[in-house]
């Protein structure tokens, strides 16, 4: 979501990039939380399907789901739990339509509202795809991620500066997350032959980039995501990047995240702090909007982002 506001010759973009899904978000590979197992184990038929898809074995959790939704089609929790095994085996289009059941029959609360918006998630990532399949240039996915406009640093602001705030006081949080966010940093530097450079600063009032760590749920950015990431802009391109991460899943309420999955999550924010304004169709990007099978920043990614910092590409 973008939203402009023109004032003489400046510009100031506020870009609510939230990794949709993340985005930044990792449901595939989690457990529901302990409240949807407690309703779901109610149901006898279900059981062994829980056991089942809480050890990974979603091909094998997947004909039981289908039986019992067509044995008791009212039970939502059995809609949930058949469209997160769609979901992981990447069934998007039967994820949808059995999220879309599930959504039809719970009751309103916080846990269908979670759902409601990881499904605009959904609905874009396979939007996203589409796009991706059809596009003439597979090696980079520029179009996808300047929907609205394009966004980006000034040569002139390179190192950006880059303070990250401390976490010690969040839930969820440890100092494995700082090196993670460092290392995120470190690659895309890297990769990048230096075409984006960073510096880390100890103080918010010199830095160009802002990071902080958050355990809230209740947040509506943060509610199905991973993280927020927002830029504001001026006629020579981002001034201005603000990230809040969170610390535990929003899919597993109060655990932590590993490392690794927090380094991915770094990346795809750092992408949307760059510029990257939207997500891959591509599942092996790192700017992907469900962070799974990625290993760090890939060789599309890397075109995408030399693309967006061409001197023909030029800030709007």
């Amino acid at each position: 979501m973008v939203a402009c506001l023109r004032l003489s010759h400046k510009i100031t973009v506020q870009a609510n990039l939230v990794a949709l899904a993340l985005l930044c978000l990792c449901v595939l590979t989690s457990k529901l939380d302990a409240k949807e197992i407690a309703k779901a184990v109610e149901n006898p038929e279900l059981k062994s399907a829980v056991t089942l898809y809480d050890a990974g074995r979603n091909w094998a959790a997947l004909p039981i789901l289908q039986r019992a939704t067509e044995s008791t089609p009212e039970d939502y929790q059995s809609w949930l739990y058949l469209a997160r095994v769609f979901q992981n085996i990447g069934k998007l289009d039967k994820a949808v339509a059995s999220y879309d059941k599930y959504l039809a029959l719970a009751p309103k609360g916080e846990e269908r509202d979670k759902y409601l918006a990881f499904m605009d998630v959904l609905k874009s990532q396979l939007a996203s795809k589409k796009k991706a399949v059809a596009s003439k240039a597979p090696g980079e996915y520029l179009s996808l991620v300047t929907p609205n406009g394009v966004f980006k640093w000034a040569r002139e602001k390179m190192p950006i500066t880059v303070f990250i705030g401390s976490g010690s006081k969040v839930p969820g949080y440890s100092t494995d997350f700082d090196e993670a966010f460092r290392s995120a940093l470190d690659e895309w530097e890297m990769k990048s032959n230096g075409l984006v450079t960073f510096k880390i600063v100890d103080s918010p009032d010199k830095s160009d980039m802002d990071v902080t760590w958050t355990d809230n749920l209740h947040s509506k950015a943060l509610s199905a995501e991973a993280g927020n990431t927002s830029i504001i802009c001026g006629a020579q391109g981002i001034l201005k990047a603000r990230m809040t991460l969170l610390t535990i899943d929003p899919f597993e309420r109060g655990r932590a995240r590993g490392k690794r999955q927090l380094r991915n999550i770094c990346l795809h924010e750092i992408g949307h702090a760059l510029g990257l304004n939207g997500h891959s169709g591509y599942p092996e990007d790192i700017m992907h909007s469900q962070l799974i099978v990625q290993d760090g920043v890939s060789p599309r990614d890397l075109n995408t982002l030399k693309m967006l910092y061409s001197e023909s590409t030029k800030p709007e």
